[in-house]
């Protein structure tokens, strides 16, 4: 209850000092993490899907106008999958399974516009950004599968690969930021995330991502 009131309190505090005007500088980052997961059946498969992504993304920026700021992020990603694939063949009884676990790397850069709703005063303000995404990195795949009569003996087979991919897109992301002081300010985001990479298992993977982010902004400038 008492931090919900100080929220409330500074909603309607004003700072002066707040470093979003023309001139100015912002440094900082953000730290996402999305989780997603699928389940697809159908009469003779089943297919589970399960993927985690971790990006983290340092930038820099410089407000051309009060308000409006342009700059480069770079980000790390890392993304994790899991993906079960049980076939029933129309042999009665007879079934295979393959288990898919993914591994990705990547390392990207994205330019970025930035712009805040309300006043320059504010100490509480509303942000949503955009940018274009492009990354390069490695993915690593490994799969078992095997095979047979359910209940009874089965063979099996497992192989590793690795691959070289690239990927661009965009990033659509808007929240709340809270200047602590007129130099840092916290923020929380909800943002959209669409991209195409490219492997050498796929010529276009499309890829749909809902982020949820926090990060710290420093602002600076004469």
């Amino acid at each position: 209850m008492r931090v919900f009131l100080l929220l409330a309190c500074l909603m309607f505090v004003h700072s002066s000092q707040a470093q979003i005007q023309k001139g100015k500088w912002m440094l900082g980052g953000e730290l996402d993490f999305s989780s997603q997961s699928s389940t697809a059946q159908q009469a003779t498969f089943i297919d589970d899907r399960e993927n985690r992504t971790l990006q983290l993304s340092p930038g820099a920026g410089y407000f051309f106008i009060d308000k409006l700021a342009g700059g480069i992020k770079l980000s790390f990603i890392s993304i994790k999958g899991e993906n079960r694939l049980q076939t029933m063949n129309m042999i009665p009884n007879w079934h295979s399974v393959s288990n898919y676990s993914l591994q990705s790397n990547n390392f990207g850069v994205s330019p970025f516009l930035r712009y805040y709703f309300l006043p320059v005063s504010n100490r509480i303000n509303v942000f949503a950004d955009a940018s274009y995404d492009y990354a390069r990195g490695k993915t690593r795949v490994e799969s078992y599968t095997y095979e047979g009569p359910v209940g009874g003996s089965v063979s099996a087979q497992s192989s590793v690969s690795t691959s070289k991919n690239t990927a661009h897109g965009f990033t659509f992301s808007a929240g709340p930021a809270i200047f602590v002081n007129s130099k840092i300010s916290f923020e929380l985001s909800i943002g959209y995330s669409r991209s195409n990479m490219e492997t050498v298992f796929y010529a276009k993977d499309k890829q749909e991502t809902i982020l949820i982010g926090t990060g710290f902004r420093f602002h600076f400038g004469k």
